[in-house]
């Protein structure tokens, strides 16, 4: 069929009057080959259908989708060419908002930021004159790009009401589900995941749809249900031949195995993603999680380092890659703490912490860090202050479980390191009241059993390192408590 086409294109080039009902069959071609996996065909497709002579819309649709595969497959100078194309044409406000904002993402794929923000900032201005679906969809995504989760998320709720299309319908729900997580929304995200799954969303939204579910899920602690969606997006990942998603949802896979006690199991299903793929960020970082709870620090480091130096396809944008090189900075702060090297700590964590500046969520994961290499640096006022400020914002976020597990772990043992054992013991209940993964409920009951020796009170000690003995999880802080049992005194 693929060559059966391309014979056709070139009789049409000649004949004429066959040209238009060829342009007008090709971007759906192009689109069905996409879904399939062919993306490659897909492009070189729409470079042929480029040069027919068509009318305009024929030719916009087509450059149109030219830029946003070539954006996809991180050919970024290519898309600015098409997007620049498309706005040498007399197009209406709302399509010129979209392909400005298009553009402006290209753009800082190229690394050209001074004229990534210039295109953003027209496009949000001709976002703002329009209601309609195409122009929110437009608005909410620069809303994004400002850290404005929650003004996003709403911004495509009302988008919703602005289309029927089944397509545009998946892409307003999957950028819903992205806000919604970023806003720490958890339940939102994947009411909204699942909304794109049963509206009938295709190709690469479905693929998202099911990732974000997965995460969505976890994020709840709805293990079996995120282990199900998970598996879903890497098999949809594979189908179409996208070995970078199918690495990615595949380390995933093995992060859930993790936060439910299969940690050597999940360690091998890592290692086997990176065997089959290659290494990838979230392959190592997941690497480097597994290996903390084993009490590996060492090896976890190297594995959390090596994530910073892995440059995906597609991730070359200069804000996408100073927030992953702060996540990996973030990942690295909690293992120099771990390692006793706290000058390297507190270097990593206000580095992230700078380029976290304006994401609510992720500045306040930073602050918990920051909580415990304080006090650890003997700066008690300044480890006090910064609980405060973590206790009067995490409210912001009650939704959003695992933030509130980061924040109620940060002060409980930031209490712990300040010799507030009461307060840590206090803390660490109320932190493992927040239903912990299973593999890191043994270290709050391990704190929990070191605050009440240095309490004097043997017997609660003792009743701490025996539940977190019974736990049966692979985890360094139970081969802990299995040390502080045999070094207690006999009842």
């Amino acid at each position: 069929m693929q060559n059966l086409i391309l014979a056709i294109m070139a009789i049409a080039v000649a004949g004429g009057a066959i040209v238009a009902v060829v342009a007008q069959y090709i971007p759906a071609r192009a689109s069905m080959l996409r879904k399939a996996g062919k993306r490659h065909e897909a492009i070189r497709l729409l470079e042929m259908a480029a040069r027919l002579p068509v009318n305009d819309v024929l030719r916009l649709n087509t450059l149109y989708l030219l830029g946003v595969y070539y954006f996809q497959e991180g050919r970024h100078a290519d898309a600015a060419a098409q997007f620049k194309r498309i706005l040498a044409h007399s197009i209406n406000s709302p399509m010129e908002a979209d392909i400005r904002r298009r553009l402006s993402d290209s753009l800082a794929g190229m690394g050209d930021e001074f004229g990534a923000a210039a295109e953003a900032s027209t496009a949000s201005s001709l976002a703002q004159e329009g209601d309609d679906a195409r122009s929110l969809i437009t608005r909410a995504g620069l809303l994004k790009r400002q850290h404005r989760y929650d003004e996003a998320y709403d911004v495509y709720v009302t988008a919703l009401t602005r289309s029927s299309d089944p397509e545009t319908l998946a892409e307003i729900r999957v950028g819903m589900c992205l806000a919604a997580f970023e806003a720490g929304r958890s339940a939102d995200c994947l009411m909204a995941a699942e909304a794109a799954i049963e509206g009938g969303a295709t190709g690469t939204h479905l693929k998202s749809a099911y990732g974000m579910a997965g995460v969505a899920s976890s994020n709840l602690g709805q293990f079996d249900k995120a282990e199900e969606y998970t598996l879903k997006a890497y098999q949809l990942a594979r189908d179409v031949g996208d070995t970078t998603d199918a690495a990615r949802k595949l380390s995933y896979l093995g992060n859930l195995q993790m936060r439910v006690g299969r940690v050597r199991q999940a360690i091998a299903t890592i290692d086997q993603s990176s065997s089959e793929f290659g290494p990838t960020r979230m392959a190592m970082i997941g690497k480097s999680e597994a290996l903390q709870v084993l009490g590996l620090y060492d090896e976890a480091l190297r594995a959390m380092l090596e994530s910073d130096k892995i440059k995906e396809p597609g991730t070359n944008i200069v804000h996408h890659q100073r927030r992953q090189h702060a996540v990996s900075l973030l990942g690295a702060s909690r293992i120099y703490v771990e390692l006793k090297r706290l000058d390297e700590a507190w270097s990593a964590l206000q580095e992230a912490k700078t380029i976290f500046a304006g994401d609510d969520k992720l500045s306040l994961w930073c602050d918990a860090g920051a909580a415990r290499i304080l006090a650890l640096m003997g700066q008690t006022t300044q480890a006090r202050e910064t609980i405060t400020r973590i206790e009067t914002i995490m409210p912001r976020f009650a939704d959003d479980r695992v933030t509130m597990l980061t924040c109620r772990s940060a002060l409980a043992i930031t209490a712990f390191e300040l010799a507030d054992y009461e307060a840590s013991v206090s803390q660490f209940e109320s932190y493992l009241q927040c239903d912990p993964d299973i593999c890191w409920r043994p270290r709050g009951l391990y704190y929990i059993g070191e605050s009440h020796l240095r309490l004097g009170d043997i017997a609660k000690a003792r009743e701490a390192f025996l539940s977190a003995e019974s736990i049966n999880v692979e985890s360094v802080y139970v081969d802990l408590c299995r040390q502080a049992l045999i070094a207690l005194p006999m009842a």
